[in-house]
């Protein structure tokens, strides 16, 4: 999931709090909440004369508008990891599933985010690759053929 669709998607599921987020989906969303409330407190002290450690009113009003959205993809990423979305109240132990790689096949929470490759997929793939490199070798062969004449 890239920089905008994380985006995208934790404000389409604003008060969601069912289903599942994926890491890199929730860490993006995260990156942007921090740059959100940084960029806020900038310019509070700048607009302001708000000191960095004041509650400006941009400040304020970027922590409200992005409290639930960040809320629901916490839980939803808990969920992604089989957990419960409370242990986003567990200090440590949220952290270290925060940082774990989804849960392969659907859970307790729903089908996953994440597309993984399994070993049918991984089979197709494999077919694939062997069907276009006995099509190369044919077409190969025939050039061959085509110039000894």
């Amino acid at each position: 999931m890239k920089f905008g669709e994380a985006i995208s998607s934790a404000f389409s599921n604003y008060a969601n709090f069912k289903g599942r987020t994926r890491r890199s989906g929730y860490w993006f969303f995260y990156l942007f909440y921090v740059i959100v409330i940084l960029g806020a407190t900038i310019l509070d002290t700048l607009l302001f004369g708000v000191s960095a450690n004041g509650f400006g009113p941009l400040y304020t009003v970027s922590l409200l508008a992005l409290a639930i959205p960040t809320l629901a993809a916490s839980v939803r990423r808990m969920h992604d990891v089989d957990k419960s979305g409370w242990f986003i109240l567990v200090p440590i132990y949220n952290l270290i599933l925060l940082l774990q790689d989804s849960q392969r096949g659907p859970n307790k929470f729903g089908e996953p985010v994440k597309t993984v490759f399994g070993e049918t997929q991984n089979r197709n793939l494999a077919a694939g690759a062997t069907v276009t490199t006995a099509a190369f070798l044919v077409q190969t062969e025939e050039e061959e053929d085509s110039s000894d004449e």
